[in-house]
């Protein structure tokens, strides 16, 4: 009969295999673990199973070790550990108990597989599906908008006629009625504009190449309206950016709608900064942004393109906040303090540029809007 050699089938394995003491201490790791947590043999002297262990793993981890120190039985273990360089990596497996004869219990014993990549994989698809359900939730909305915006705008349109009639018999006593009347009417054309660029049925305004830097240097409404908030803005302006195809309009609404939101998201906030950024950013097809952990936005895909950040230092928003501020009418200000179509407006020019729009924010870490518009051949 044959020898099975059982350490030699340890050295060689794909999976990380470990023996801890019961004080903690390892008392054997096979090559697998040491390649993936990038330790030397040596450097184990001075290690607990602990320190391997991701932070908010930790309490989970120590109490599993005392429950099967104790002779409970665990399933399957799915936890993540830390390599010496700060790298999280996840594996799934199991622990059991390495006893002698007489039942006193020498070490556990775990053996595991390396499951980052599948980890990864799964959250840029869950990732991926909800920016897909969120861009198909906004499009049935966006359709709904256009409906809404046509039949207004032919309501405005009789309206208007009939100012322009009553004009031809005009007196002193109707003439400040009749200016009250064009003057809301201004104000319903304005919205339904915003409402087209929602829904992305804008007008046919040709597209020209612009030098956007130069633009927001000299954008007086921008840092009028910082000065008015008492923010403290900052461009980065990255000087290798080319010129951007894009309306003239187009820039000016997604700028200061968004520099609008940041500083009203600072309102009360001792430390009001607000921080532009432009970025020339290449993604090569041989490394999509989907093949990246950190990647900021997985779901854009290969090509050139303007990165347009802005950044403020506000109050933040809880995930559920921002699943919805894109939807046309949603605010979180008080009844007839805000249309609801600012961060809307700027979705609708986006992406019917083919842009994406990405946001990060915590509460009480501020917010950071992110735009890729793509860069059309030269």
């Amino acid at each position: 009969m044959h020898t099975i050699h059982y350490e030699t089938i340890f050295e060689n394995a794909n999976d990380l295999i470990q023996c801890v003491k019961n004080d903690g201490t390892f008392a054997y790791v096979n090559p697998a673990w040491l390649r993936t947590l990038e330790y030397t043999a040596n450097e184990l002297a001075g290690l607990t199973y602990m320190d391997i262990i991701h932070p908010e793993e930790r309490e989970h981890c120590n109490l599993a070790f005392h429950e099967l120190m104790s002779g409970k039985v665990l399933g399957k273990v799915e936890t993540r550990f830390i390599s010496k360089t700060g790298r999280t990596v996840w594996v799934e497996g199991n622990l059991s108990l390495n006893k002698e004869k007489d039942g006193r219990i020498l070490s556990t014993v775990g053996i595991f597989r390396d499951i980052s990549t599948r980890k990864r994989m799964e959250a840029e698809n869950a990732a991926l599906q909800a920016r897909l359900l969120e861009a198909s939730k906004l499009a049935a909305i966006g359709q709904l908008v256009n409906g809404i915006a046509h039949n207004f705008n032919n309501i405005l349109t009789f309206v208007k006629g009939s100012i322009e009639l009553m004009r031809r018999h005009e007196t002193p006593q109707i003439t400040p009625h009749l200016n009250r009347m064009e003057q809301g009417c201004e104000q319903a054309l304005s919205l339904i504009d915003k409402l087209m660029a929602f829904s992305t049925e804008q007008c046919h305004v040709a597209s020209f190449p612009m030098n956007v830097n130069g633009y927001l240097n000299g954008l007086t409404a921008l840092h009028e309206l910082a000065k008015t908030h008492g923010v403290a803005l900052e461009l980065r302006l990255d000087p290798d950016l080319p010129p951007v195809l894009i309306k003239p309009g187009d820039l000016e609404q997604i700028v200061l709608n968004l520099a609008q939101n940041a500083c009203e998201a600072m309102n009360d906030m001792p430390n009001k900064q607000l921080l532009i950024t432009t970025e020339y950013l290449t993604i090569p097809a041989s490394t999509n942004q989907n093949s990246q952990a950190d990647a900021p936005c997985p779901c854009v895909p290969p090509g050139r393109y303007m990165k347009l950040t802005v950044t403020d230092t506000g109050r933040g928003m809880e995930p559920d906040l921002i699943s919805r501020i894109f939807e046309p009418f949603f605010t979180t200000k008080p009844m007839g303090q805000a249309t609801g179509l600012g961060l809307a407006t700027v979705y609708g020019i986006v992406y019917s540029n083919k842009g994406l729009i990405d946001v990060k924010s915590e509460p009480g870490k501020g917010s950071t809007f992110t735009i890729y518009w793509p860069l059309k051949h030269d």
